[in-house]
């Protein structure tokens, strides 16, 4: 296998991967270790019941990021990759202008709409917490934003301010507040002031990098007339939206039926372990800001060998750190979540179930954006929407009856079964095979030849 990694990567576009990778994995490093640094920090310097609903809090938001975008990120690298190999300026600049203005209208709308009823149900007495939600849900416009705004960047190479407002600035701030609110602060102020600096913050990165965004992009871009070609955007946006509302609910439902079933303290708890589980897939969620962009490329472009060396090679670097990750995992659980508090050690096998879903997904490598990207997007959307309502479900049942380890038993599941389903989709509707299995063949085929 290393020949055939050491041999693709004497190709021009697995230079340019290394390259990027490299640049990539560097401040998503930086920036997961800042998060995981600031998530520590929070709970450890928050009451267990306020972290359970700060953990609630940015687990909402990060869902209706999703919701509000209706598929607007992978859309646009998706047809920004066939503009630029087609050079059709017009709609190029047609769907950057579309997508940012309206994700931003969307998100205003709705953070204003679910705020408002944050309030009164709060005023009226049926949610205590409702006033400190309204502040959550401020950080919904921004945080939607910068993900489309970004998604355009990295479809121009555009890495370093792609990521540098949310991904990297942003999350580093999160343990200067939490450090300033613990010093400063008295303890029932504190969750309310970090969420309104979180989204005092975040609004001021997605500013800059809205200017950045548009004054660095390509003249004959910027010289264009926006062509917008709504139906086709539109076609193809819908099933990527689906399935990425059914993706991130893996992500974020379960820790919020955790704290409707059983209480904010048993969230803070499962909300840790969960997000340390994740640090297994964040190579796969890194590399995919990359991968997608050029996966579109050279499948426009019809260059079968260099994509099937291209996945090779980012399959190998995506797997290699989750299985180190995921035995570290499994061996010192207690260890690991004693970082957080001794109440979190409770979460052990909630990491260890997490983790080893988080390591199937590893193993099956980029395989939801090579669908995307290759014109089979509404497949992808189909399994995801198939199997999201019944992962929920699971959820809800597991953690009802079992608790915290249920909600983790249900989660995992759901993600190998949609993974399995992914894999053996794109095997059959595309000539690519982006796992670590493949990889295997490919190196065998490789050795023979």
């Amino acid at each position: 296998m290393k020949a055939i990694v050491a041999k693709a990567l004497k190709n021009r576009m697995l230079k340019k991967f290394a390259g990027e990778a490299g640049l990539i994995l560097m401040l998503r490093v930086f920036a997961a270790g800042m998060n995981y640094v600031g998530v520590i920090c929070l709970a450890r310097w928050l009451s267990l019941s306020d972290f359970g609903i700060y953990g609630s809090i940015m687990s909402a938001v990060g869902f209706g990021a999703v919701a509000v975008q209706f598929g607007s990120t992978l859309t646009a690298i998706r047809y920004l990759g066939e503009y630029q190999v087609h050079q059709e300026q017009g709609k190029a600049l047609g769907i950057i202008r579309y997508s940012e203005r309206g994700v931003l209208l969307i998100a205003l709308v709705t953070s204003t709409v679910l705020g408002g009823a944050c309030a009164t149900t709060a005023w009226l007495g049926y949610f205590p917490t409702g006033y400190v939600w309204l502040l959550g849900l401020a950080v919904l416009p921004a945080f939607a934003l910068t993900d489309v705004q970004s998604a355009v960047m990295r479809s121009f190479d555009q890495i370093l301010p792609a990521l540098l407002p949310k991904d990297v600035i942003w999350r580093s701030c999160i343990p200067l507040f939490a450090f300033m609110l613990f010093v400063y602060c008295p303890a029932h102020l504190r969750l309310p002031i970090l969420l309104v600096l979180s989204a005092l913050s975040l609004s001021v990165f997605a500013l800059w990098q809205h200017w950045h965004l548009h004054s660095t992009l390509p003249g004959a871009i910027k010289s264009a007339t926006p062509d917008y070609d709504q139906k086709s955007w539109w076609s193809t946006s819908i099933p990527i939206w689906l399935l990425l509302m059914s993706r991130i609910s893996f992500r974020t439902l379960d820790v919020v039926i955790v704290a409707l079933l059983l209480n904010p303290a048993a969230a803070g708890i499962y909300f840790a372990a969960s997000r340390t589980s994740e640090l297994l897939g964040f190579v796969l969620s890194s590399l995919n800001l990359i991968v997608g962009p050029n996966i579109s490329k050279l499948y426009a472009a019809d260059k079968k060998a260099e994509l099937t060396q291209y996945l090779a090679v980012s399959s190998v670097v995506i797997f290699t750190p989750a299985l180190v990750m995921f035995a570290a995992c499994a061996l010192f659980p207690e260890l690991i979540l004693s970082i957080f508090g001794s109440q979190f050690e409770d979460g052990k096998w909630v990491l260890i179930v997490m983790a080893f879903g988080q390591l199937f997904n590893a193993a099956t490598g980029s395989v939801g954006v090579m669908l995307n990207m290759t014109g089979h997007e509404k497949i992808n959307a189909r399994i995801m929407i198939t199997t999201a309502p019944f992962t929920a479900a699971a959820m809800f049942l597991f953690a009802w009856q079992f608790g915290m380890i249920g909600a983790a038993i249900a989660a995992a599941g759901g993600i190998v079964t949609w993974n399995v389903l992914l894999w053996r989709a794109a095997r059959k509707h595309t000539e690519y095979d982006p796992s670590i299995w493949g990889t295997i063949v490919f190196s065998k085929r490789g050795f023979k030849s």
